[in-house]
């Protein structure tokens, strides 16, 4: 036996040994959920109001750990509350502030989502912890300078939130530090989302329900599918996250060719071919209908899928799911299909996204014999030269379509549409940014307007936006920027409804969870986190349209086009 063959065998043996030696992790009992639960309500309260802690001149998780280490032997209630003075103790007193937060005007405060509730004596929280923590909570200066050292700067507006430290090594991971991550996590969904109250009200529910998932999570799979469902927990289109090692045995990075879409009915059908000659050369068609995948049925999976896809509103939720389940980790499906009559199986190759070389489509065409109508597909719409040619082409047309269900166009290309096809200083929106120095807060809600010239030719002209599922965030802005005319009429299904900028929050492991952290609605107050951009007219597609390979929401345009005394 060689060296190499003797070292092999024993390091195997070894690790075998210390597999079965080690012990799991024992279950939780409800009254230590309980102070699990409190404990972190406490670190993460302290952690982002707490000038001390906020500031980085503790290092909070060793704090949190070495407090477990100490008292995890005390019985639950006891055990909590010698962490939390612990913790308490660690952060020091606060100094009285000039002028406090609370003092302010209800009307300067903007937007609050803060519930102090918990904040009261229970069998895990004395009355001198409670007395305690409420200072904290009311010497918050309102002009506080006090640096925040776990949000770091990402991209122009957005917050990176980071820990004190990578955490990389899942495997040497105890059950106290994995609740370590679930309390990071948490608490920044707790202070930083702006729409936590409607997304999720029961989000301290989360908290409670988590701590006995992640204390068993033991090993990188269970921890990484722990973290990927607690990241969908927050109902956000925006949301949700992803690691190296989910994208290798998790979701993958293997496409079917083809894009599907869901009818109304909740039945897949392929509505377009990623890739004509491979779609075509496996023997896909446009308006076959998906009845499984690898054997098990679209329901089923929709619903397994469900777990691990964060979205604002149930038919995006759908459209992610459906995703989820077109991308894989291993390059071939099976798929049971219909087509008409015929329902046959057909094994289909998956491929990388870059691999697709997917079809080119014109920018815009005209959508009836007559060119009358003159449609612009928004994404393939990218540069300054393609908005002058198509504002030039549409000289032409008696009306004009604009297609954003695949995308919105290039910053480019979209500044010159604004300009000249949209009035000046109407408003789009309202928006509120948070407010850093009182978590929980954001500032006071002011207006955006959209700063066009529009061109005469543009003021009496009829404009269709088409929307759907796939548009979020920023297609949605543009959406909104052009429903400024007073010509617009938007048409399809509901957005993403997940609008503002978005923050990271960088968790063991290499996850990354994502949520959306600035304020917006309409000028008037209507929501768009959640249910979307406002519809002129809902289309939802139906089974037998999509089988047809139909485009149900652009006939409804042309239809409301050719009667003009419905238009605005």
């Amino acid at each position: 036996m060689s060296k190499n063959t003797m070292k092999s065998t024993l390091f195997l043996g070894l690790a075998v040994l210390f597999c079965c030696s080690a012990k799991a992790a024992p279950a939780l009992s409800s009254a230590q959920i309980e102070a699990y639960t409190s404990i972190g309500r406490v670190w993460g309260f302290l952690k982002y109001h707490h000038p001390t802690v906020r500031s980085g001149a503790l290092n909070w998780d060793r704090t949190l750990m070495k407090a477990f280490e100490e008292y995890e032997d005390s019985p639950p209630p006891l055990m909590c509350q010698q962490v939390i003075s612990k913790l308490l103790s660690a952060a020091g007193p606060v100094d009285e502030c000039d002028v406090c937060f609370d003092h302010l005007d209800k009307e300067e405060k903007g937007i609050s989502i803060v519930n102090w509730q918990w904040m009261k004596p229970t069998p895990f929280l004395t009355e001198a912890h409670v007395t305690s923590l409420r200072r904290i909570r009311d010497q918050r200066a309102v002009h506080d300078s006090t640096q925040h050292a776990y949000l770091q700067q990402w991209y122009t507006v957005s917050r990176r939130f980071v820990m004190d430290s990578a955490y990389e090594d899942l495997s040497l991971f105890t059950p106290q530090q994995r609740l370590l991550a679930l309390y990071h996590y948490w608490n920044v969904i707790v202070y930083f989302f702006p729409y936590r109250t409607t997304a999720n009200p029961n989000w301290a529910q989360v908290l409670h329900d988590f701590i006995p998932r992640f204390w068993e999570a033991k090993g990188e799979r269970a921890f990484q599918y722990a973290m990927w469902e607690l990241a969908n927990q927050i109902n956000d289109g925006h949301g949700g996250g992803g690691s190296p090692y989910l994208s290798a045995h998790g979701y993958g990075k293997y496409w079917l060719p083809f894009w599907a879409r869901l009818s109304a009915e909740r039945r897949v059908f392929i509505t377009e071919l990623r890739n004509d000659s491979l779609g075509q050369a496996v023997g896909l068609k446009v308006g076959d209908e998906i009845l499984q995948v690898n054997g098990r049925g679209i329901r089923e999976l929709l619903a397994e899928k469900g777990s691990y896809k964060a979205a604002s509103n149930a038919t995006t939720k759908d459209l992610y799911c459906l995703w989820a389940i077109l991308q894989d980790t291993l390059p071939m499906a099976t798929l049971k299909l219909t087509r008409g009559s015929a329902t046959f199986d057909l094994v289909v190759p998956r491929y990388l996204a870059g691999d697709l070389k997917a079809n080119r489509h014109p920018k815009w065409y005209w959508a009836d014999t007559m060119r009358t109508v003159l449609v612009a597909r928004a994404h393939n719409m990218r540069s300054i030269q393609d908005a002058r040619a198509f504002l030039k082409k549409s000289k032409r047309a008696e009306a004009i379509v604009i297609d954003f269900r695949m995308g919105s166009m290039g910053d480019e290309a979209r500044y010159l549409m604004i300009q000249r096809m949209l009035p000046k200083n109407e408003p789009i929106n309202i928006t509120a940014f948070p407010l850093y120095a009182i978590p929980g807060n954001w500032e006071k809600l002011v207006t955006q307007s959209v700063y066009g010239r529009q061109a005469k030719s543009w003021r009496n002209k009829p404009l269709v936006l088409l929307s759907g599922e796939y548009n979020i965030s920023k297609d949605e802005w543009a959406i909104m920027c052009f429903q400024t005319s007073s010509q617009a009429y938007t048409i399809g299904r509901p957005t993403g409804g997940a609008l503002s900028y978005m923050a990271q929050i960088q968790m063991p492991g290499q996850f990354n969870a994502a949520f959306t952290m600035g304020y917006m609605a309409y000028p008037d107050g209507s929501p768009i986190f959640g249910p979307g951009v406002k519809l002129d007219e809902r289309v939802e597609p139906t089974a037998a349209q999509l089988s047809q390979g139909r485009d149900p929401a652009l006939e409804h345009a042309l239809q409301y086009l050719s009667s003009p005394i419905e238009q605005p």
